[in-house]
């Protein structure tokens, strides 16, 4: 997954926010912090080939409407692998002589 980003000058959050409700529906959405005001403009594509196979279509109106000011930055995510990601949470435990262990501890640990 690609994760693009953009930073937002304390002036274009109202236009973008705008623009976003016009073009509707879009992958791009505002982050905004409610004390400082900082904003980014973010998105979340599949892969790096779907992110620019939208830069280069047509309808790509928030870069042409912003002249954006610098490049968007793309980070890609590692998507965890969520049927063992919640293992980490979950330890062996006891309480009054009772003794709950995970089937994939059973091995490792000894009542």
């Amino acid at each position: 997954m690609i994760k693009a980003s953009h930073p937002l000058k304390a002036d274009e959050v109202d236009e973008v926010d705008d623009l976003l409700n016009e073009i509707a529906p879009s992958p791009w959405f505002i982050v905004q912090n409610s004390v400082t005001l900082e904003a980014v403009l973010e998105a979340y594509f599949p892969d790096l080939p779907a992110f620019i196979e939208y830069k280069s279509d047509q309808n790509d109106e928030i870069s042409r409407t912003l002249k954006l000011h610098e490049q968007f930055q793309v980070l890609e995510i590692k998507e965890p692998d969520w049927a063992e990601s919640y293992k980490k949470h979950f330890t062996p435990w006891q309480h009054k002589g009772f003794h709950w262990i995970p089937l994939w501890l059973e091995k490792e640990y000894v009542p």
